[in-house]
């Protein structure tokens, strides 16, 4: 199973929003990816004033199937006295996409209802993680955001590069006006430029900011 390698590459993140946002990205990244029925092994982050770091070891590559209830009116709102179905029963099979005798009955807490049992066919990764890696972008909060564009969508500083693989193949989305793609930056004095990372192994991406005079692993950092 092929991991998940995502870099926000952004102007100066004051160093207080660093950790936070972090931890948000994690955390956004493990709800989303459960949502979305797509197991994966451990979720790391790191980070640099102007990056922010997401790694996700072992993501499934598609969606497994899944069945779904389609909750409806209740049983006594559905079909009258005689048991034809009522306009509450034909509205919502039509909504359905199916006919008033498939809707299926089950008891709840509220009592009898009709619903619809749904067969979801999964989805590759890939086009999964195009809808959620912005989602989980535009969910961090920090205590003071910008916006740049006309879409008026906030960061905390304006975003100038979206590194998304998954594999060794690019996620493609667009969000703050930027195509995602398998480039990050050089130290903007030391080493400026575009690097081009190959695949999503996060040792190989450390390693190759490190050539760059980029250490993106906070510790590290510290610790020198």
């Amino acid at each position: 199973m092929p991991d998940l390698l995502y870099e926000i590459g952004a102007e100066e993140i004051p160093a207080g929003y660093i950790a936070p946002a972090l931890e948000q990205l994690a955390a956004s990244a493990a709800r989303e990816l459960g949502e979305a029925r797509l197991t994966h092994g451990a979720i790391r982050t790191a980070a640099t004033p102007r990056r922010l770091t997401l790694h996700v070891a072992g993501v499934a590559d598609r969606q497994p199937d899944a069945e779904e209830d389609a909750l409806g009116p209740s049983v006594k709102a559905a079909f009258d006295a005689q048991g034809a179905p009522t306009k509450a029963a034909l509205g919502f099979a039509r909504a359905q996409g199916v006919e008033p005798a498939q809707l299926l009955r089950k008891m709840t807490p509220r009592g009898e209802y009709c619903y619809v049992r749904k067969r979801l066919q999964g989805r590759p990764a890939a086009e999964v993680l195009a809808e959620i890696l912005p989602r989980i972008t535009l969910a961090i909060g920090f205590p003071k955001s910008m916006v740049w564009l006309p879409e008026r969508k906030p960061f905390a500083r304006p975003v100038r590069s979206l590194l998304a693989l998954l594999g060794d193949a690019v996620i493609p989305f667009t969000l703050f006006g930027v195509v995602s793609g398998r480039r990050t930056e050089g130290h903007p004095i030391l080493s400026p430029g575009p690097i081009e990372i190959p695949r999503a192994d996060l040792t190989a991406y450390r390693e190759a900011l490190r050539a760059r005079c980029v250490i993106v692993d906070g510790v590290e950092r510290k610790a020198l």
